[in-house]
């Protein structure tokens, strides 16, 4: 057999099946967008089902094993802050009085910490990076697809496009939004990078990712490559964000966020800036802890249509009647410091900059995988003020990969302190990937 262009590699079954469980998250996303009358619709709480057995895997490896770093304690003891913070909350407003909402709000709350800290420690012996070996072929394809068919709805209508931005038609593939299309191939983007080991091929799928991209219209996702491409030209100085290339990105996104800043910010009438003061308003209604579960911007306080926005009028806005939510779910941001207070939001700002910070210290043989972590951490940053990414499929996906890159840092870091000892198990299965 020759060995051009291949790569031969052994098949664990272990990272085998943690890659098929990561990509599903984007296959859940597609069926829950086309078939959301069907019974495979429930397909989409496949997302909340994983964060729970990820917040079960990192309670064993924090508290039985004992091998979880300080950093990641710290973040599991936010997470129980702020959920003590919404419970007391939910007692004292009275507003809600339902365990299945709150219940599941609680689990919405898990999508942003767990699947982040378990994929870290699921990949504690793959020092090959061969769960993202397992990835690429997926990911090549990915990109090349939405590539060929974006460049295709560029010039003519083929269903896969929305309203004109910026003079161009909004492309969105074979899903419903354009904003996840960028993400999904921002994740894919990130599996490259991460596997890939020839720079030339490297090259071509940024290049094709930003063409993705640039053909979403989507300002928030127009951050990703601004920021990468701005701390790749740093990395060559900087090893590590510093605040300096903060200012420079800073003026560099505020251009490209114009739209969203006029929509969403400027305009006291829209749906999101409505959302986003009455945020503010619960937090200071129910200082200090906030309203609790399911009682604001939250997916099931649009579902139960809560008390709160018949008090700030919700029901007259278009978009925000119990009739048509569409908008309820929109403000990230918004949902924090209702829910939870200035306390929660505190507390989870501090576990989303533990996260940014576990990515921006270590060194890391991939420059370009690291760089592309931070960008996607401050899409979902800057995007939480007029989207909720982050608690997306898509959104728990991003974070997955980002906990595999953290995972494979802490590997190259304790082999350098020489206590990584275990090499991976051997199997007499063979895996041929091109």
């Amino acid at each position: 057999m020759s060995n051009d262009n291949r790569k031969i590699i052994k098949l664990y079954p272990k990272y085998f099946v943690l890659a098929i469980l990561s990509i599903f998250f984007m296959f859940s996303y597609y069926l829950e967008v086309r078939f959301p009358d069907s019974p495979i619709y429930y397909i989409a709480y496949y997302d909340e089902i994983i964060s729970i057995f990820c917040a079960m895997y990192f309670f064993y490896i924090a508290f039985f094993k004992r091998i979880a770093d300080r950093e990641d304690i710290v973040i599991f003891y936010l997470f129980i802050g702020i959920s003590v913070i919404a419970f007391i909350s939910n007692h004292e407003s009275e507003l809600i009085n339902k365990f299945v909402p709150i219940a599941t709000d609680f689990d919405a709350l898990m999508k942003v910490p767990f699947p982040y800290l378990a994929a870290k420690y699921l990949v504690r012996k793959d020092r090959d990076r061969v769960t993202m070996l397992y990835l690429r072929p997926f990911a090549k394809l990915m990109i090349l697809a939405a590539f060929a068919f974006g460049t295709v709805s560029f010039f003519t209508d083929i269903g896969m496009s929305g309203a004109k931005r910026y003079g161009i038609p909004s492309f969105r593939f074979v899903f419903n939004s354009e904003a996840l299309l960028g993400l999904i191939i921002a994740c894919c983007l990130l599996i490259v990078v991460n596997s890939e080991t020839v720079m030339k091929k490297i090259v071509i799928y940024e290049v094709l990712a930003t063409f993705v991209f640039i053909y979403t219209t989507k300002g928030s996702i127009y951050i990703i490559p601004i920021i990468y491409y701005i701390l790749l030209f740093f990395s060559k100085k900087d090893r590590k964000l510093t605040w300096k290339n903060l200012l420079v990105l800073g003026a560099a996104i505020i251009p490209a966020s114009t739209f969203q800043i006029r929509t969403y910010l400027l305009d006291d009438e829209s749906a999101r800036m409505r959302l986003l003061t009455g945020g503010f308003t619960t937090a200071n209604t129910y200082f200090p802890l906030g309203s609790g579960f399911a009682t604001y911007a939250s997916d099931q306080a649009g579902k139960n249509y809560s008390k709160l926005y018949y008090r700030y009028g919700f029901h007259h806005v278009w978009g925000m009647t119990p009739d048509r939510p569409s908008f309820l779910n929109d403000c990230y941001v918004s949902m924090l410091f209702g829910q939870f207070g200035y306390f929660g939001a505190a507390m989870f700002i501090g576990i989303m900059a533990i996260i940014f910070d576990d990515i921006n210290r270590y060194k890391y043989s991939v420059v370009r995988a690291r760089i592309l972590c931070l960008a996607i951490l401050i899409c979902h940053f800057i995007s939480s003020i007029g989207l909720t990414m982050i608690k997306t499929s898509i959104g728990v996906c991003s974070l997955v990969l980002i906990g595999f890159v953290a995972g494979y840092m802490r590997n190259e870091a304790n082999l350098e302190k020489g206590t990584i000892k275990n090499p991976l198990q051997r199997t007499k299965f063979k895996l041929i990937l091109k």
